[in-house]
This record gives C-alpha cells, structure tokens and sequence, in this order.
C-alpha cells in the first residue's frame, strides 16, 4: 500500500471513529493525517488536509482538547479561504465559535476546581475511599498547586498521585503527574520524564499518552528515551 493509500485510510478510520463518539481514537487518527509532511507541502490537496483539520477540531472539542481544537480549526480556516470554500468557511466559523464558547465556560470551571483544589488539604483528599477518584483528586491538587507556583505541594501531590493510580493501573495518571513533577522539580525532570514515557509506551493507551510526553519534553527541552519511535499522531 502506497503512502497515499495509507493516508487515505487512516482518514477513513479518522472519521468512522469519530462518528462513532471514539473521540480519542478519532484524535490520533486525524493528528496522523493533518501532520503528514506530504500532505502539508502538497497545495493541490490544500482542500483535502482543511477537511481534515476540521474534524480533528471536532474530535479535539470532544475529547475537552480545546486549545488545540482551536488551533487546528484557525488553520483549517486559513486553508479553506485560500482556496475560496466559502461553505467550508461558514461551517469552520461555526466551529471556531462553537469552541471558544466551550473554552469560556471551561476557563471559569477551570478556576474554581484550582481554588477547590488549592484550599483542599492533601491529607483530605488522601482519605477519598475510591482508590480512582483519590488519583484524579490528588492529580488535580498537583496541577493547581504547581499553575500557583507552589512546587513542593505540587510534588508531594503529584508523588501520591502516581503512587494511587500505579496500584490501580490508571496509566493517564501516572504520566500526567509524573509530568507535572517533571514540570515542578527541573533537577529530577529527566527522571520523571523517563518514567512517564516508559508507563506510556507500555500503557493500552500509549497512543493518547506518548504525545503529551513527547509536548513535554519539547517544553522542558530534554531527550526522548527511544525518541525515533514516536512519530507525529501516533506510534510507528
């Protein structure tokens, strides 16, 4: 099969998953397409790769991606005025609307979950019966307590986070408090990065989690281990 076909393919399987409410499926599909290096410099396809931005976009909003589905419906935008689709531009219009509405409304229940968070004491939300809603509770202490600046809280609810959900196999907290300690503690960031890429790769979900590893270490300007495995939208 060509590299045509393939992509053509996976923008199948892009959409079905996306029409079938896999929205994260739908997501590492259509980040595949969107990112193909052929389909970028090819300007005759210009229509074909807008299309595609526009239902990553719609997968991203669905999946509460919404910075990037912003992002990728701007660009979509750009491409169908390029090519003069002035249907394509109504209904990209309709979803960039659609989606900074939703970041609105997110952004004011973003703020009062991280003041929630940052009057909680860690001790209480230790106590949480369910081991799974103990993680996602101490993973949210972590991430509001490191946007505020207060790194040592941030590690110590991150580490407990990690500790929660590695007992319980709740991969996505693992990494993504690994990553906040990564963010919190620069002199262990190569530790924590490595530890979260290693859970994710091994994770069932490793395709949802190797790219926010991967966006980390960009951030934090540090290696991939076996970075040459990890290609844009997805696992090799």
């Amino acid at each position: 099969m060509g590299s045509a076909d393939r992509l053509a393919s996976t923008l199948l399987d892009g959409v079905a998953a996306l029409r079938e409410g896999r929205h994260a499926e739908a997501v590492a599909r259509l980040r595949a397409v969107c990112d193909d290096r052929e389909l970028m410099a090819a300007p005759d396809l210009a229509d074909v790769r807008a299309r595609a931005l526009s239902l990553l976009a719609q997968a991203l909003l669905h999946a509460g991606e919404l910075r990037e589905a912003e992002g990728r419906a701007d660009a979509a935008l750009r491409l169908v005025r390029t090519v003069g689709d002035t249907e394509g531009i109504v209904e990209i219009t309709d979803l960039l609307t659609e989606i900074r509405e939703r970041a609105t409304k997110s952004q004011g229940a973003d703020a009062s979950m991280r003041e929630r968070m940052l009057s909680a004491s860690l001790e209480d939300l230790s106590k949480t019966r369910d081991p799974g809603m103990r993680a996602e509770a101490l993973l949210q202490k972590a991430t509001a307590e490191l946007g505020a600046g207060n790194t040592a809280n941030a590690l110590l609810a991150a580490r407990a986070a990690w500790e929660t959900a590695g007992a319980i196999g709740r991969d996505r907290v693992v990494v993504l408090a690994r990553l906040c300690a990564a963010h919190a503690d620069p002199t262990t960031a190569e530790e924590h990065l490595g530890e979260a890429w290693a859970v994710a790769d091994a994770s069932p979900e490793a395709e949802q989690l190797l790219g926010p590893v991967a966006r980390a270490a960009e951030l934090l300007r540090l290696a991939l281990p076996e970075a040459a495995r990890l290609h844009v939208g997805g696992r090799p």
